[in-house]
């Protein structure tokens, strides 16, 4: 994943965080914001994780080489 797709990644997490916790919180909104804000980059920073892990074919499942992708005839 390019750094650029990271970031983008990460801020639309965070800008979503930061507005569910202001509208959460609405009381303190710079502590729902700090709140929402982390929350997001911790839910941002993992689907990039996961999406990393997933297309740089790690997980068998989605490999060229897997079983799912035999012709039926050669099976």
């Amino acid at each position: 994943m390019k750094t650029s797709q990271y970031l983008i990644c990460l801020g639309i997490t965070t800008a979503a965080g930061t507005a569910l916790g202001i509208l959460s919180d609405r009381r303190h909104p710079a502590k729902g914001s700090l709140l929402g804000a982390t929350a997001g980059m911790v839910a941002g920073s993992v689907a990039a994780g996961v999406y990393e892990y997933i297309s740089s074919e790690k997980v068998p499942y989605y490999s060229k080489e897997s079983s799912l992708y035999d012709d039926i005839d050669a099976v």
